[in-house]
């Protein structure tokens, strides 16, 4: 029992730390891109460390809880409908054949972000988004793959790096 509720209290701590780099990124105005991103590195973290299934729940938690209390709706969408799932599924990908595997992670990245901006478009519409036509959308996912697979080798150097940190930080009982 002890090791459930040590679980639950670090996926809990995990999901309040992604919900304020979030916040601190809406306070800001521009790190739209990178905040859900280091909070996608804390699901990474807790991966390395506790397992998928208690990734996807700190997931679910920080997504929903960044929907309801991050004033910028397009990153906490990012991390809700991207950056917070993909590193809880990383390790699955990594274990396919080099090119299936990059096929996989292209078509997820594009099919969750053609998702992500397609909901926020008919929620917010182009001036919602800031995008004044659409060929700036188009520039916007253009310039977003390659941060994508920046973001993705960052995740498969830094996550099991941090998780030692963690573990110390952590001791065992």
């Amino acid at each position: 029992m002890r090791d459930a509720s040590r679980r639950a209290a670090v996926c809990g701590v995990s999901a309040a730390l992604c919900v304020v780099l979030m916040v601190l990124g809406s306070a800001t105005g521009i790190m739209t891109y990178v905040c859900p991103m280091l909070a996608g590195l804390v699901v990474g973290v807790i991966r390395e460390e506790l397992g998928a299934r208690d990734a996807l729940t700190l997931w679910a938690a920080a997504g929903l809880l960044g929907l309801l209390l991050v004033p910028e709706l397009e990153m906490a969408a990012l991390f809700a409908g991207l950056f917070g799932w993909y590193p809880a599924i990383r390790p699955v990908l990594e274990r396919l054949p080099r090119w299936r595997r990059r096929a996989a992670k292209s078509a997820l990245f594009l099919g969750a972000v053609l998702a992500v901006y397609g909901a926020l478009f008919c929620l917010l519409g182009l001036e919602g988004l800031a995008l004044e036509q659409g060929w700036e959308a188009a520039l916007l996912l253009a310039l977003f793959c390659p941060v994508f697979f920046f973001y993705d080798r960052a995740l498969g150097q830094l996550a099991p790096a941090l998780a030692p940190w963690l573990r110390r930080l952590l001791p065992r009982r």
